[in-house]
């Protein structure tokens, strides 16, 4: 036997007889674009089936009564960040629309963010999401990869920037919302849909609570969150959570704040502006997140007191 195949032989033998090591197991990869794919996919077979409304179809609703809607209980108990994220995903979804461009005659497909809080698929997202372009067709896929139409409309709240809408699903793991208002040092977590990078999850504080107004409705001035924990347009909707799961506010806009670049001081931001103008950079960006109260108040919108 030639002495390089004895050696090799006999590495063999020994790492044969080694005791095997246990290989830990990849975690699970999400592909955008199949995720993306799958929606569409779906919602089109949904559109062709009848199955389907349009965005602005829906936001002409006016429901002639408030929604019934049985809200699960608090959570108690805080979790680690694996558990959490497993929790949060049950319960959010990402919210679909199809549009067509104006180059070509294939369906596209914009996606947000949203989160179920009743069994029978009751869903929270931020009413300007109905409102973004000419949505043809609209449906939901939740954690499971489940495609679900959207029914209707049940209340909508543009000054807070609030719709809940109806899926058809049974049998959902709705989150619960928060009952105490949070304040300034709380933790959060987000899990949202950042620009179809779907089931990204961020966490970090309540960084202050701060007064906000509308351009549309500026003598309209209501408070909200502002978080270190990042999202980004395709965010909007997304369940903004505490350890135990509980929903404190809806992730609804980015906030960019400037600064000239020749200026060492403070120069405040010009609010709408999609970009900073020449000579200044975006020095940070304050995520803000709507207070759950109003989702509450949608929901008890037009009830007696009683009834509340």
């Amino acid at each position: 036997m030639p002495r390089a195949f004895r050696i090799c032989a006999v590495l063999f033998l020994a790492l044969g007889a080694a005791p095997a090591v246990a290989q830990d197991t990849p975690a699970p990869f999400e592909s955008d674009a199949a995720i993306k794919a799958d929606l569409l996919r779906e919602l089109n077979a949904l559109a062709d089936a009848g199955k389907t409304r349009t965005a602005a179809d829906l936001l002409a609703t006016r429901p002639a009564s408030p929604p019934a809607v049985t809200l699960p209980a608090p959570a108690t108990v805080a979790l680690d960040g694996e558990r959490l994220y497993r929790r949060l995903r049950e319960g959010t979804v990402i919210l679909g629309g199809r549009y067509k461009c104006k180059k070509c005659t294939h369906w596209h497909l914009n996606t947000a963010s949203g989160f179920l809080i009743s069994t029978d698929g009751v869903v929270v997202t931020n009413r300007h999401v109905l409102a973004t372009g000419d949505l043809e067709a609209m449906a939901v896929m939740d954690g499971e990869g489940k495609v679900h139409a959207v029914l209707e409309l049940l209340a909508q709240d543009e000054t807070h920037d609030v719709a809940l809408i109806r899926i058809a699903g049974k049998g959902l793991r709705p989150l619960p919302l928060a009952v105490k208002a949070p304040a300034p040092g709380a933790e959060v977590a987000v899990l949202s849909h950042p620009n179809n990078r779907y089931w990204m999850y961020t966490t970090g504080h309540i960084s202050r609570v701060a007064e906000w107004a509308d351009s549309k409705t500026p003598d309209i001035r209501f408070p909200v969150l502002c978080i270190t924990a990042a999202f980004a347009p395709g965010s909007s909707g997304a369940p903004v959570t505490d350890r135990a799961g509980n929903v404190l506010g809806i992730a609804t806009r980015i906030q960019p704040v400037q600064q000239a670049k020749s200026d060492d001081g403070h120069k405040p931001e010009k609010e709408g502006e999609a970009k900073p103008p020449a000579g200044e950079y975006t020095a940070m960006v304050i995520p803000m997140a709507v207070p759950v109260r109003w989702v509450k108040e949608a929901i008890d919108a037009g009830k007696k007191p009683d009834e509340r």
